[in-house]
């Protein structure tokens, strides 16, 4: 299952030249050696929506929770603003405004210092690219994890029934949240921001100062890892393109494939939400769709 998941991931990006395995660390030395070339814009094609549909693995709960699991600079910030003007709960504790996100992260403070804790704790960071044993997972570190996710997830939306959750490094994270999200009677629904990863390497470059190299391999890491642990659950491909371009369109779809009762946007809300949308237009635009 797994790995036909994947496979058609890579099939959508049009990454049909990279062979990655699905047994051990599916970042093989070839992938590595492909997304080094800066000669690979004709790879990344993305279609406008696509669907995950889920395999019987659901997890069960009253509440449910929309999971953003998208590498940074693909269009997460706008996916929650847009989410949190929608009626889904935003973290009480919320990131302020930044040079790179003028209109707000629309993320967790809390959240955000806790992964990086973990991270940390495994000798990462967000940039890194170093893949994480599975056995960590299962480790007694990882239960004390599992419960600090739940402490910050009561702290920061309380007993909403449904939530948004973003931070790009719960790509890599995935076990320890959907640990937390049982523990929790949480069922969580994946979404998938993708855009194309010439712009998020040149986003990076810019805000980071990261090499491209290093800025496609961080890419291709977080979106795998992110659909290899929520693989069978229910969720979505999301193109950062469409988005921008069609909102409404795009999240009518995404609310009909993950079953979301959002109800009727008010006429001030789609008012606000044209002028956030707008306001956060891409840079560094490549072509995503053939």
């Amino acid at each position: 299952m797994i790995g036909s998941r994947v496979e058609r991931l890579l099939d959508l990006a049009g990454l049909r030249a990279i062979h990655v395995t699905t047994s051990g660390d599916f970042l093989t030395e070839n992938t590595k050696t492909a997304l080094m070339t800066e000669q690979s814009s004709d790879w990344f094609r993305w279609p406008l929506f696509a669907h995950r549909r889920a395999s019987g693995l659901a997890l069960s709960g009253h509440r449910q929770a929309l999971v953003i699991a998208g590498m940074h600079r693909s269009g997460t910030s706008v996916l929650a603003g847009a989410l949190g003007k929608l009626g889904a709960a935003l973290p009480s504790t919320l990131m302020p405004a930044s040079d790179s996100n003028e209109d707000g992260h629309f993320e967790s403070v809390l959240i955000h210092r806790l992964n990086d804790k973990i991270l940390a704790d495994l000798g990462l960071s967000w940039a890194s690219i170093g893949a994480i044993d599975p056995a960590v997972f299962d480790s007694f570190e990882a239960k004390v994890w599992v419960a600090d996710i739940c402490e910050v997830i009561q702290r920061e939306f309380g007993d909403a029934s449904l939530i948004c959750v973003k931070d790009p490094r719960i790509c890599r994270l995935m076990p320890l949240w959907l640990k937390a999200f049982e523990e929790c009677s949480i069922a969580p629904k994946i979404i998938v921001p993708v855009r194309n990863p010439l712009e998020v390497a040149a986003s990076l470059k810019q805000r980071d100062g990261l090499l491209h190299g290093h800025a496609m391999i961080l890419w291709l890491r977080h979106l795998l890892e992110a659909v290899r642990h929520t693989d069978g659950l229910p969720g979505v491909y999301l193109s950062n393109a469409q988005l921008i371009s069609d909102w409404r369109g795009t999240l009518r779809g995404m609310s009909k494939s993950l079953d979301l009762k959002l109800g009727a946007i008010d006429p001030k809300i789609k008012v606000e939400l044209d002028e956030f949308v707008k306001f956060n237009r891409k840079h560094h635009a490549f072509s995503d769709v053939a």
